[in-house]
């Protein structure tokens, strides 16, 4: 088992907690500056330590720190994490910016501490499904993210704010799509307005798009992949994916409404019952990107990472292009 310290009490260190466990970690320390929410979330790891600030853990008492504050908060808290030789599992965004992220890989790297950030999504069953059949759908056309959210309504954050908290995810899931793409080196266009974000962008004839809102509803996380021979829809709220054939016919575009449907529903089912045996509850891709940076830690191989210093710097600096359409939209305060 892995030793690990929970950093932020709130409702991602409650989830952050649950996924430690099922991925076989021990829970040696909670920390929050509030030291109720602390205790309160102690009492599902009744022998951790409860500490109001990281400064005040000793070295040693854990070798993972799951970084569940606040975005302004990620990449200090990382840095303090690395110094108590602790590897930094951090919550998106990993930093306020791709600059910030290279000084906190720089300065862990320095004290020998491993770094990933949590991007879920980009691990979730359905997801490794797409991957394993990616050949089948043969030349990929178009990758599409619709995504909507209702992080926004209790007014704790506003609405640009919350999609550029938002963009990691659609842009992890493109990475291991598409592990060959450079995705601070694409083009973007964009359209943004308070609470709205449509990005497109091609890559050698692949076309590109992530719609992120913060005001339609039902809230959802769609990616679409389409190909030559078929295209598959994974379910990031629910982490199945669906897929359907590429057949032209007829009678195929009479019956497409039911088969997709029964597909949907077959995949909906299985992952449902797949996820109770696993206890992933809520969040599905974090126990299992827990698993494997859990794994790294254990070889004291950064190569290991689930997630690459490479990988995420990238993933930063695309987002930081993408946060540009946002502010001009002047949503974000």
């Amino acid at each position: 088992m892995i030793d690990v310290a929970i950093i932020g009490a709130g409702l991602m260190g409650r989830w952050h907690l649950a996924a430690a466990k099922v991925a076989g970690g021990r829970i040696t320390a909670i920390v929050d500056q509030d030291l109720n929410a602390a205790r309160l979330l102690a009492r599902s790891a009744p022998e951790a330590a409860i500490a109001a600030d990281i400064a005040d853990l000793p070295s040693g008492l854990a070798r993972v720190a799951h970084i569940c504050v606040p975005t302004d908060l990620h990449a200090p808290t990382a840095v303090v994490a690395a110094s108590k030789r602790m590897a930094a599992f951090v919550e998106k965004p990993i930093a306020a910016d791709a600059q910030e992220a290279q000084r906190l890989y720089d300065a862990a790297g320095d004290l020998g501490a491993l770094v990933c950030p949590v991007h879920q999504y980009a691990f979730q069953s359905g997801l490794e499904q797409v991957l394993a059949r990616l050949k089948d759908l043969e030349t990929l056309r178009c990758i599409a993210f619709d995504i909507r959210s209702a992080g926004a309504d209790a007014g704790r954050i506003k609405p640009n704010a919350l999609i550029a908290d938002i963009l990691p995810h659609p842009l992890s899931v493109l990475q291991r799509l598409r592990p060959d793409i450079r995705l601070a080196d694409l083009r973007w266009s964009a359209e943004a307005t308070t609470g709205e974000l449509l990005c497109t962008t091609q890559y050698n004839g692949l076309m590109i798009s992530i719609r992120t809102s913060a005001n339609a509803r039902p809230p959802c996380f769609q990616t679409l992949v389409i190909g030559d021979r078929g295209s598959a829809a994974v379910d990031g709220f629910h982490g199945y994916a669906a897929f359907s054939s590429g057949r032209v016919a007829r009678s195929a575009k009479l019956t497409a409404p039911f088969r997709e449907a029964a597909a949907h529903f077959g995949a909906a089912a299985v992952n449902l019952a797949s996820r109770a045996l696993r206890r992933e509850f809520a969040y599905p891709g974090l126990a299992a990107l827990t698993r494997r940076f859990y794994s790294a830690v254990a070889k004291g191989d950064p190569a290991a990472s689930p997630i690459t210093q490479t990988t995420a710097i990238d993933n930063a600096a695309a987002r930081d292009q993408l946060c540009v359409f946002l502010q001009a939209s002047r949503g974000v305060r």
